[in-house]
């Protein structure tokens, strides 16, 4: 899947990634925006052809991507007839070369006060974490959890070298930040 996944770098071909083989009718749809040996990151096209945010996953755990099949080319032709190219948090120009892409987007999100959804290695059936990136010490992510309402329910402490899947920016995310935040004024 490597090679494929440098092949479509940059391009505007727009894939549905399967990276969750418990739940193998679970897929993301997006562009790939950059990829490194280990990682890759989307920009997300959520199902109204609108900007949902961005997605940094092992390539390891990728089995399957459809390239420009009529659904990705449907969704992509939503996307910029939309003009979303220009929404969100251009996490893509803010990733440098040669450095760690999950811990380069859990900084980017802390910065920017960015909701994030992460899942761990260990936790494939539970819940993912969901909330604000407190800071990271080392290997450690601490994270501002959100409950499904916004409200802020205490935090959570993650080996960085656990997250198998971090979500930042996705329209769930800001609507929770908007809520958490506007609970805190």
């Amino acid at each position: 899947m490597k090679a494929l996944i440098e092949q479509l770098l940059g391009k505007n071909d727009a894939v549905a990634v399967y990276s969750d083989r418990a739940n193998p009718s679970r897929f993301a749809v997006g562009l790939v925006v950059h990829a490194d040996e280990h990682d890759m990151v989307m920009r997300h096209i959520g199902t109204t052809g609108a900007y949902d945010g961005y997605s940094v996953r092992r390539i390891e755990d990728v089995f399957r991507i459809d390239v420009m099949t009529p659904y990705e080319k449907t969704l992509l032709a939503m996307y910029e007839a939309r003009e979303q190219q220009r929404v969100g948090c251009a996490l893509e120009g803010l990733l440098a070369e040669g450095a760690d892409l999950v811990n380069q987007a859990i900084h980017i999100a802390c910065d920017r006060n960015l909701v994030v959804e992460v899942t761990m290695e260990s936790s494939r059936d539970q819940e993912s974490v969901v909330g604000f990136v407190l800071g990271s010490e080392g290997n450690v992510v601490e994270i501002g959890r959100l409950s499904n309402r916004g409200e802020r329910t205490g935090t959570t402490h993650i080996l960085g070298d656990d997250i198998i899947e971090l979500f930042v920016d996705s329209e769930d995310d800001r609507v929770l930040a908007l809520i958490a935040n506007r609970a805190t004024l």
